[in-house]
């Protein structure tokens, strides 16, 4: 049975569902309806890219890439996340970023062969009937190779759309991979789309693109507080129920 919590004005009401209390919205057919067009991030919502790895020792390792070519890494020492400190690396000589983006890519690329679909998830993609995109931080060949594997690409009429290996600082919180997206989807209106992530990143970028943002925190995640504080329309635990809310019956 699935587990629903929901939220309304701050009070839990019942299991799954958290709604932002300063909006009173409810993810539910009255407003999922007019949504035309919805764009998913990669690692979370889609496929669970890193479970079981070290993302620690990745992050160490491309820091070690990264000083052999004297990058300035100044206030990333500690730094746990090896896609925040590609991000960081603005003004890095192009040789440092080729060598650091083609490492990233290929841990990317050896995540995804043994990466499981997020739970549900594969019911919603294939039960949506709008255009969908991902608007994502990690690499096109990772994302392609997993909606390829799950016989899922062609349901992402709008495009991948990952970091640009060239400018890896426009990765979200920047809105670039977003707006990629919604030109590969010819979306005019953007009051009739959203993003489905699971981050703070996720939630800025959308905003900052003018989307709205759904939330996606699995039992176990605590940041479903600070996602409804950046305004997401809802947050939700499980994708059973962004099934039931964006699917007809």
């Amino acid at each position: 049975m699935v587990r629903v919590r929901l939220v309304r004005a701050g009070t839990p009401l019942q299991t799954g569902l958290m709604i932002p209390p300063a909006s009173g919205f409810a993810l539910d057919r009255a407003w999922t309806a007019d949504v035309r067009a919805l764009l998913f991030d990669f690692d979370g919502p889609v496929c669970r890219l890193f479970e079981g790895h070290d993302t620690g020792r990745m992050a160490d390792d491309l820091r070690e890439i990264l000083r052999g070519h004297d990058a300035d890494l100044t206030g990333l020492e500690q730094e746990r996340n090896a896609h925040t400190i590609l991000r960081r690396m603005r003004g890095v000589a192009s040789a440092a970023l080729a060598e650091a983006e083609k490492w990233l890519t290929e841990r990317e690329c050896e995540a995804v062969s043994t990466a499981q679909l997020t739970p549900g998830v594969r019911d919603l993609i294939e039960g949506l009937s709008i255009p969908l995109a991902v608007a994502s931080n990690n690499a096109w060949d990772a994302i392609d190779g997993c909606l390829r594997r799950e016989g899922l690409l062609e349901r992402f009429t709008g495009g991948i759309h990952g970091r640009d290996p060239r400018e890896p600082w426009r990765m979200k919180p920047h809105s670039d991979c977003i707006e990629r997206a919604l030109r590969g989807l010819g979306v005019v209106d953007r009051a009739g789309v959203a993003l489905i992530g699971d981050s703070e990143a996720d939630a800025e970028a959308a905003r900052e693109a003018g989307i709205a943002f759904i939330g996606f925190v699995p039992e176990g995640r605590t940041n479903a507080a600070r996602l409804t504080e950046l305004g997401a329309r809802a947050v939700v635990a499980e994708m059973e129920v962004l099934t039931r809310a964006f699917v007809p019956r």
